[in-house]
């Protein structure tokens, strides 16, 4: 798997307007479920800590754990980790609400192991069986992809209501037009290479894409899609690479896995191993010679050692990292004595981008690696950011809940709340931060905040659903949806329409990106046995409807109230 990098030009102006269209569909969903879906389930954020000095050599990472190597006492340097595969999240059904086909474009034959991403995430919901067939637990209609070895990626705009019985068909187009690239990396003697990470770099201008996918129009949208798809997360383990649109994108590699490549022209191969080995090579990918066999020379790569100072004095805590990337996405952290040692690297000189939570970040460099690099940071003016975290609706302080300051460009700085909920978090800098506040059973709260702002309460709203109603923060809409024979129906989407919709709150003037206000969505889908839920804010008289239109009960909410047996025949 790999972890694919933002886009940072296209390789042609229909990629690019492509792109652009896609971001556009991207956030519109996104949008909308910040507006419709569930409250977030908060998670505390990763904090960046010293870690004791290693005594072992280097050896391969676990999944998901980075590796460390020798160096100064108290040093740390990082390989990439292994890419975790992100979790289904929020807006999905409690079972199965839509169902999908996949079948060979030319063929018609049911296509199994095909794997159905969402795109916004890439996270996985699901595999096709023998039959071709994957049913996928949708909330609401969302943009999912299919993923499988050798064909191209496909879009499947989805929404629940299709069935086992008459499933929403995808038709897989096999991918006969990308241009090959196998990668034969050679390890000194006594040395395996069994995993290498690396990254193309496109030199000059790339080459015309395949003509040929013009002249069947379905083909022609396949291939659209697979462009499109390929710089998403949906694509984070399908090693496609889209010319200079996926420079800084790593691929790992395995022995006899192939990278297809949709763009020709001239590029540069750079490729590491979590062992240390290092090693590149130049290769034309050309549309009239495919596939492409690169030798590519592994040796052991160099190290950069070094000395953070601020003030004059060693700096404990710097972060490094090398500037335009790497293939390990290396990261050193300097040791109480501010030395630092970062590795493997390529032959040539690097300079490194250096952070500290209290001074300005820099670019230094370019160093050669076998020279020991003095790296001076100026420091940051400090303050202090003050505050109080305080539990909806009674507005108790909260003990213990985690908060964290991140300055645009610099490193985080965290503090718990205290007894009386309030906390002190040593900022540094002149630029504003996003200051997030996560508490065990509340909505995670995030701000803008600038270092030296005012003493401020941060009101958390609780998690729970039913302890909101409970609290009389909101009211509950409960009841099932039948047909004619009164048999439960399943998967149909329910809301309440207030007579009088209350006005949003006037803004406060503070900066809340999160957790300000409850969202809370608009429809429920019904389950399996056709019942619903709805929470609503939104208080007085009003009706259930369903959203297709037809049946609807009047009804009226109060605060802390439950508004049961309601049923609709649709």
């Amino acid at each position: 798997m790999t972890r694919s990098s933002p886009p940072r030009r296209s390789s042609s102006p229909l990629l690019f307007v492509g792109l652009a269209a896609l971001v556009l569909f991207l956030l519109a969903p996104m949008v909308a479920m910040l507006m419709l879906g569930e409250p977030p389930v908060p998670v505390p954020e990763s904090l960046p800590s010293n870690v004791a000095p290693p005594t072992a050599a280097p050896a391969a990472a676990p999944v998901g754990e980075r590796t460390r190597q020798d160096g100064p006492a108290g040093t740390l340097v990082a390989r990439a980790a292994v890419p975790v595969a992100p979790l289904p999240g929020a807006g999905l059904a409690d079972r199965p609400t839509a169902w999908l086909q996949v079948v060979d474009r030319d063929q018609g034959t049911p296509l199994s192991g095909a794997a159905v991403r969402r795109v916004r995430t890439g996270a996985e919901l699901t595999f096709t069986d023998e039959r071709g067939l994957a049913a996928v637990p949708l909330g609401e209609p969302e943009q999912l992809a299919v993923v499988l070895d050798d064909y191209l990626l496909r879009m499947a705009p989805t929404s629940p209501g299709s069935s086992e019985a008459a499933p929403q068909v995808v038709r897989l187009v096999r991918d006969r037009w990308s241009l090959l690239v196998h990668c034969n990396f050679t390890p000194p003697p006594g040395r395996t290479a069994d995993l290498v990470c690396v990254r193309f770099r496109l030199q000059g201008k790339p080459g015309p894409g395949p003509a040929a996918v013009a002249a069947d129009p379905v083909v022609a949208r396949a291939w659209y899609e697979h462009e499109l798809l390929a710089g998403q997360a949906v694509c984070r383990d399908v090693p496609v690479q889209v010319g200079a649109f996926q420079e800084e994108r790593v691929h790992r590699l395995t022995k006899g896995t192939a990278v297809r490549f949709l763009v020709p022209g001239t590029y540069t191969v750079e490729a590491a191993t979590p062992d240390g080995l290092c090693g590149s090579a130049e290769f034309r990918v050309d549309a009239t010679a495919s596939p492409v066999h690169v030798p590519v020379a592994l040796g052991q790569g160099a190290v950069l050692r070094g000395t953070v100072l601020g003030a004059g004095r060693p700096l404990a805590g710097a972060e490094l990292r090398l500037q335009g990337g790497d293939p390990l996405d290396l990261l050193a952290t300097s040791g109480g004595d501010g030395s630092f040692a970062l590795g493997p690297l390529l032959p040539g000189p690097v300079t490194v981008l250096v952070r500290h939570a209290e001074h300005r970040a820099t670019a230094a460099g370019p160093f050669a690696p076998t020279a020991a690099a003095r790296i001076v940071l100026e420091p940051l003016p400090t303050t202090s950011l003050r505050g109080r975290v305080r539990r909806r609706p009674g507005l108790e302080p909260v003990v213990g809940a985690k908060v964290v300051w991140r300055p645009t460009g610099g490193a985080p700085a965290a503090a718990d709340s205290q007894a009386d909920g309030s906390f002190v978090v040593a900022a540094a800098g002149e630029v504003e931060g996003r200051l997030s506040v996560v508490a065990p059973g509340c909505i995670a709260y995030a701000e803008l905040v600038a270092p030296g702002a005012p003493f401020a309460d941060y009101d958390l709203w609780p998690l729970d659903r039913d302890e909101r109603v409970g609290l009389g923060l909101t009211a509950s809409l409960q009841g099932v949806v039948v047909d004619a024979a009164q048999r439960p129906q399943a998967g149909v989407a329910v809301r309440w329409v207030p007579a009088q919709a209350t006005p949003p709150s006037l803004p406060t003037g503070r900066r809340v990106l999160d957790g300000g206000v409850l969202v809370l969505p608009q429809t429920a889908t019904t389950a399996a046995d056709g019942s619903f839920v709805l929470e609503t804010d939104q208080f007085g008289p009003g009706r259930v409807e369903l959203v297709a239109g037809g049946a609807a009960r009047q009804a009226t909410t109060a605060a802390g109230t439950v508004c049961a047996d309601l049923r609709l025949v649709r």
